[in-house]
This record gives structure tokens, C-alpha cells and sequence, in this order.
């Protein structure tokens, strides 16, 4: 079943004709896309294992939210934009080249002159629609510009030696899951749950709600799971807090964080709780008088 399912997709790829290379080229990109998402994702649960680990975290049996969601969104996006920044390009490659081919008489220069500029500005509109793509899932353009460059060299590189477009498209999707890899290192994880909001040792302040009175806790959040928020006070603790008494989280949005084993300034106090007491202590005193 799998043999026929293949040379079924290769009389399908054939029949669109070596003047369908575009095509051909965006079809390949989206099966790799799909496929590298998946694979994307999973190398990044596994990449969460080995980070919590790494800073002496209990292993979150269930999981944490998101993280292997945003990353096979992430990398179907890259992968994605990287075919339409090439068929763009290999647009208007073609276009120039055709240019050397026509006569002056039938293209004038003055419209040489006009359609550059007007290719140009499609470029840029594509690649303006990716920034903002990227960053609504949270992050940065200019994180991102190394591999799309990369992505853009291989497309490029497989138009002029005449490589297969779905060759094209697999070597991009393999770009993906290689740099995938690379949130096996546990500073890049981090770097990526700062990123999402998900821990890294982005400095917060919990509010938890079981108690009469309410208290707050301020850390470092090493990682947020499925049940559990694990901070970190910057110098020797980490304290796990249950998700189910937590009332609000608020993340400061300051560059700095801290991580285990790096040179970090405690948090005042650590953990910093309100019980009673200091609500009571924050009462104004009643005021005494004297008889004359």
C-alpha cells in the first residue's frame, strides 16, 4: 500500500510538467512542513525532559502545556515562509532571465525599469506578512532570519542544479527538525520558554488563594507544567507550587532572568509571602491620648 501510495504522488508530481516548478516546489514544501511540524514537536518534549533535569527539576510526568504545540507551529511557519520567500525569488529570477532573451523592441527598458522595483515591493510585502506571522506566536524576527536564509540558499541552490522541487522542500524540512536540536541544549530551552512565557527564569509574582488571607510569592519560574509551578529565588531554592492554588500570575517583562547555577540576584524576600501577620501588621495602630 505504501509503494502504490508513492508512485502515485510521483505520477502526480510528474504530470504538473517541468514548467510547473512553483508549483511542484510549494506542494513539496507543505508535505514537508507537516511532516518536519510533527517531528518538530516531539524532539522538543524530548528537549523539555533533559531541561528540567539539567536544573535540577522533578520531572513533570504530565507534561508541559503548549511547548511542543508552539514549537510544530512555529517550524510548519518557518517552513512555510521559506517556500513562498523562494517561489518570489524564483520568480523574479525567471523574469530577469527572460528579460536577457526578449528584444527592446518588444520589451522596452522603461518596463524593465518599472516591474524590478514592483517585484521588489512584493518581496518585501511577503516577507513583512512573515514577521508579523512569526511574531503573534511570540517571537522575533531577527531570531528567525539565519535559518529562513538557509532555507532560501537550499531552494535556490536545488533551482539551479535542476534538484527535484520536493527534494527542495524535504531539505527544508530537514533544516527544521536539525535546528530543533538545537533546544536540546538547555540555555536554548530556555531561551524558548522565556519566549513563550512558559518559565525559563523569567522573574514572577504568584498570588495564591489558599488562604483566608490572600499571600504572594515572587520568583524566578524555572518552568510551568500541567499541574505545578517550579521558582527558583535565585540563589539555592526551588519551590514547587500547586496550579490549583494559584490565583493570578504576573510576569515582569524586563530582559533579566535567572536560572540554577547562573550569577543571579536573589529576589527580596525569597520567597516573598504575605501571611496574616503581616497583613495585620499593615494595619493602621490606634492611636492613644493623653488626659491633661
Amino acid at each position: 500500500m505504501g509503494t502504490n501510495f508513492v508512485e502515485g504522488v510521483r505520477k502526480v508530481a510528474g504530470s504538473l510538467g517541468p514548467v510547473s516548478l512553483p508549483i511542484r516546489l510549494v506542494i513539496g514544501a507543505l508535505v514537508s512542513a507537516i511532516g518536519s511540524a510533527g517531528v518538530a514537536g516531539f524532539l522538543t518534549k524530548l528537549g523539555a525532559y533533559w531541561y528540567v533535569l539539567y536544573y535540577g527539576v522533578r520531572t513533570p510526568a504530565d507534561g508541559i502545556p503548549f511547548v511542543a504545540e508552539t514549537a510544530a507551529v512555529v517550524s510548519f511557519v518557518i517552513t512555510l515562509s521559506a517556500a513562498a520567500i523562494y517561489l518570489a525569488a524564483w520568480t523574479v529570477l525567471t523574469a530577469l532571465r527572460s528579460f536577457k532573451s526578449e528584444d527592446d523592441t518588444e520589451f522596452p527598458t522603461w518596463k524593465r525599469v518599472v516591474l524590478l522595483p514592483v517585484a521588489l515591493l512584493a518581496i518585501l510585502f511577503i516577507m513583512s506578512g512573515w514577521l508579523a506571522v512569526v511574531r503573534s506566536v511570540g517571537l522575533q524576527g531577527n531570531q528567525l532570519v539565519a535559518p529562513v536564509v538557509m532555507m532560501l540558499a537550499a531552494g535556490t541552490m536545488g533551482a539551479v542544479k535542476r534538484i527535484s522541487p520536493i527534494g527542495c522542500g524535504m531539505a527544508m524540512a530537514g533544516l527544521v527538525v536539525a535546528a530543533s536540536f538545537l533546544l536540546w541544549y538547555p540555555p536554548t530551552y530556555g531561551w524558548f520558554l522565556r519566549t513563550i512565557g512558559h518559565g525559563g527564569g523569567r522573574h514572577v509574582t504568584v498570588h495564591l488563594h489558599d488562604q483566608p488571607f490572600p499571600r504572594m510569592m515572587k520568583g524566578y519560574l524555572i518552568v510551568r507544567t500541567g499541574t505545578a509551578l517550579f521558582l527558583f529565588d535565585g540563589e539555592h531554592t526551588i519551590s514547587e507550587v500547586p496550579s490549583k492554588l494559584v490565583g493570578r500570575i504576573d510576569q515582569d517583562t524586563s530582559v533579566y532572568w535567572c536560572l540554577p547555577g547562573c550569577d543571579c540576584r536573589p529576589v527580596a524576600p525569597k520567597p516573598a509571602e504575605r501571611s496574616a501577620a503581616d497583613w495585620r501588621s499593615e494595619m493602621p495602630k490606634p492611636r492613644t491620648f493623653e488626659l491633661p
